[in-house]
């Protein structure tokens, strides 16, 4: 309908906001990783569910 519209006019804006994910899904990897080698017995205890959100 106006997908093509909204496509065209949106589209920087679009690709602005996927980088922003971008950055924040890193920046929670890297946190992620650290609190893991802080707590690396409660890791072997149970093991972290991949894929999980």
């Amino acid at each position: 309908m106006n997908d093509r519209r909204d496509r065209d006019r949106g589209t920087e804006e679009r690709e602005e906001e996927v980088r922003r994910q971008a950055e924040t899904d890193r920046r929670a990897m890297e946190l992620k990783e650290a609190w893991r080698q802080r707590r690396p017995q409660e890791d072997k205890e149970k093991t972290p569910r991949r894929g999980a959100s």
